[in-house]
């Protein structure tokens, strides 16, 4: 055999074996890849639809710039899929919500939450909202009168975005009550607005069923931990906006004649108490301020979360959150309010 011959023998197993090589780390990734999502997922993983519903929220393809000042992007309305692995729907006022009337009947109590993904209900479907349970227990009371909870949250919203969204939408709906829903990540979000172009560029829509969970969920989060915090240098930011937001949620319940309770959604007791400021600006201007932790003391944290990878509160979570909330009101005296009670 001729020395050219021999090496040529030899790249053709070097390169076979390479190839089986790959397709063995190949076909190994993929299994591995697979019985981490049935693991998170079950038979779901196999599912095209909900395992894309585990996209960014704003890459969904469900939000779209909005017109309003200050609101950045909102939600398409009369939208039927699925996000985070639940139906998901939005009315025909682009509210992930069932249909109500802009102008309320006589005679029926209306509360608005403005909030964000906690409160828009991420992993959960409408009627196991905390707002849907609120207003079906509100309305199951002896004394016959009638309430309409109404929600406005849209995941990733500050505070910013939420007083813009009570101004430009909640209002016209007339409410006798607003309720300020608050999450352990309402300061971080505050920069929200410097993240995109205005006006608002929405982005491209994306299929999470072709990408690596590993990645996402387990690798990327540690090697991007800066992207999650933010700077101890914003800290002055932060309670400077969240000052005026107080004020001017203030100047607007004069103005339109509605009570404001300020909502801490908090299902871990054991952690920092992260509304200390939110607090004190509900004394300072008369707002009511409602904890929820207490409700919390009693579960084990993993057992109140969507799924294995994503803290968003399920629906015991949300259980919790409407008793929370409903103690609350009920304590404060704020179920007998409605126009001219004030």
């Amino acid at each position: 055999m001729k020395l050219s011959d021999l090496a040529h023998l030899i790249k053709k197993i070097n390169y076979s074996s390479l190839s089986k090589i790959i397709l063995f780390l190949s076909l190994s990734l993929l299994c591995v890849e697979l019985t981490y999502r049935i693991y998170l997922f079950g038979i779901n993983a196999f599912n095209y639809e909900k395992v894309n519903s585990m996209a960014v929220f704003t890459r969904t393809g469900f939000v779209r710039a909005s017109e309003y000042p200050g609101v950045l992007y909102e939600l398409k309305p009369n939208l039927r899929s699925h996000f985070k692995m639940a139906k998901f729907e939005t009315n025909s006022q682009g509210l992930c919500d069932k249909e109500y009337q802009i102008k309320t009947d006589p005679g029926i109590t209306r509360i608005v939450i403005i909030g964000s993904s906690f409160s828009m209900g991420s992993g959960v479907e409408i009627d196991e909202i905390y707002h849907s349970i609120l207003e079906e227990r509100l309305n199951s009371g002896l004394s016959g009168k009638r309430y309409e909870v109404i929600n406005f949250a849209v995941a990733g919203y500050n505070l910013d975005m939420m007083l813009a969204t009570l101004r430009y939408k909640a209002l016209g709906y007339e409410p006798d009550l607003v309720v300020v829903s608050l999450t352990p990540f309402t300061h971080t979000s505050f920069f929200t607005l410097e993240k995109y172009h205005q006006p608002y560029q929405v982005h491209e829509k994306v299929n999470p069923f072709f990408r690596s969970f590993i990645y996402d969920t387990l690798l990327y989060p540690r090697l991007n931990t800066r992207r999650f915090k933010y700077k101890v240098t914003e800290t002055d930011e932060i309670e400077a906006r969240t000052r005026k937001v107080f004020r001017e949620l203030y100047e607007l319940s004069k103005e339109h004649n509605f009570k404001v309770v300020t909502l801490g959604l908090n299902k871990d007791p054991l952690k920092r108490d992260p509304y200390d400021l939110e607090k004190r600006l509900s004394k300072s201007y008369g707002f009511h301020f409602i904890d929820t932790k207490s409700f919390f003391i009693n579960y084990d944290p993993s057992a109140l979360a969507i799924s294995k990878t994503d803290g968003h509160p399920n629906a015991l979570a949300h259980s919790l959150f409407a008793e929370a909330l409903y103690e609350g009101l009920s304590e404060f005296n704020l179920l007998n309010i409605g126009h001219g009670t004030y």
